[in-house]
């Protein structure tokens, strides 16, 4: 599945219409973005690249946690250990691609 097809799958799980998926890009330490839905085009222009930590993007930080779980660590240092299984399994697949997941926000 491509990223525009985890996106979709996590969007209609979660009855949304609109949702991001950005991908950490090494090279630079920028989030890219990866999939979009729904977004106007002078937005997806906006989030096209952004900085570790800043916008949406920036509210949570996935990371691969004890036992290779993931968990979401959000702003306010509350961490959920949850995320949907769809969710984990498309991080897994895109990590096993050689990709770096650092932010999923749904």
């Amino acid at each position: 599945m491509s990223p525009q097809d985890h996106l979709q799958a996590a969007l209609r799980q979660h009855n949304c219409q609109t949702g991001t998926l950005h991908l950490l890009d090494p090279t630079d330490g920028q989030l890219k973005l990866a999939a979009q839905i729904g977004l106007p085009p002078h937005v997806v222009q906006i989030v096209t690249i952004v900085p570790v930590g800043k916008g949406m993007a920036g509210l949570a930080e996935a990371s691969l946690g004890p036992g290779n779980s993931y968990f979401c660590k959000f702003l306010d240092d509350t961490i959920e250990y949850c995320l949907p299984a769809h969710i984990a399994a498309a991080c897994a697949k895109i990590e096993s691609n050689g990709g770096k997941i650092t932010n999923v926000v749904l």
